[in-house]
C-alpha cells in the first residue's frame, strides 16, 4: 500500500502539470486594439464592418430633436480602416490613441477635403458608441447598433 502512494502523488503531480502547461492561451488584445474591433469589426469572416445609426445629438450640451429623415442616418465603420454614411460621405477612420478617433474625409476622386475631424469616445460598447467632436462647439453624437 506505501509502494502504491509513492509513486501516484508524482504521476498526479506530472498530469495535474501538463495538463496546465498544455492548455492553449490566448493573448489578450490592448484596450487600442479592442476598440477598434469594436467600432469597426475584427475583420473575419462576418465581422468586417460595424454599421452605427444615430440615436440622438446634442450641441453644447443642448439636445437637438431628430427628424424622421435624421434618425435614419448610418454610418459604417469597415475593419479596413475606412468608413462612409449613409449622406455619401466617405474617408479613412484611425484610432491612434485610446479614445481619439480621427476621420480623413475625402471627395468623390480620393482627394481629402480636410486634414481631418478629431473626436473624443466617450464610450464605446457592442452595442453603442457615443464621441463628441472636438471644435470650437461641443457637439456629441450617440449612436446605437444598426448591424
Amino acid at each position: 500500500m506505501i509502494f502504491k502512494n509513492i509513486y501516484y502523488k508524482p504521476l498526479l503531480l506530472i498530469l495535474v502539470l501538463a495538463v496546465i502547461f498544455s492548455c492553449s492561451k490566448s493573448d489578450m488584445i490592448s484596450n487600442l486594439a479592442f476598440q477598434k474591433t469594436l467600432l469597426g469589426g475584427k475583420g473575419t469572416y462576418l465581422n468586417t464592418q460595424r454599421v452605427w445609426k444615430i440615436d440622438s445629438m446634442a450641441v453644447n450640451d443642448s439636445v437637438i430633436i431628430l427628424t424622421n429623415a435624421q434618425k435614419l442616418f448610418t454610418k459604417t465603420y469597415l475593419s479596413d480602416g475606412t468608413f462612409y454614411d449613409k449622406d455619401g460621405v466617405a474617408g479613412k477612420w484611425d484610432i491612434s490613441t485610446l479614445d481619439n478617433l480621427k476621420e480623413y474625409l475625402y471627395d468623390t476622386n480620393g482627394r481629402y477635403l480636410f486634414d481631418s475631424l478629431s473626436y473624443h469616445i466617450d464610450l464605446i460598447s457592442s452595442t453603442k458608441f457615443i464621441c463628441t467632436l472636438n471644435s470650437s462647439k461641443k457637439i456629441k453624437y450617440s449612436y446605437v447598433i444598426a448591424n
